[in-house]
């Protein structure tokens, strides 16, 4: 809510996509004059990103993989003391946006 009423109090809406398109391509193609890939950053940007993705996403199968077996051992499901017992959800939390105040622009 203070975000939006900031932005309806000094905010400045109006369509930018087509604005500054030729400073932009002018800046784009000026990189290469200063030895810099745009296609190689590019690549080592999207890779960086999965890694940072694929980490904690391997460490997340392995510790379902080890809950897996230890449950099948048992032949009850085994819980993480990290992770509670689900709850149902109350009346408010179930219908939680029916309490929300649309925006306005």
């Amino acid at each position: 809510p203070k975000t939006i009423d900031a932005y309806r109090d000094h905010g400045n809406p109006k369509a930018r996509l087509e604005e500054g398109i030729e400073e932009a391509d002018a800046v784009l193609k000026s990189l290469a004059n200063l030895g810099i890939d745009l296609g190689e950053v590019t690549r080592q940007l999207e890779d960086e990103g999965i890694d940072k993705f694929n980490e904690p996403f391997d460490k997340l199968l392995k510790t379902l993989e080890k809950e897996r077996v230890a449950a099948q051992k048992t032949g009850r499901p085994v819980r993480s003391r990290r992770t509670p017992r689900r709850r149902r959800a109350s009346p408010q939390r179930r219908g939680f946006s029916q309490g929300l105040t649309p925006v306005k622009w």
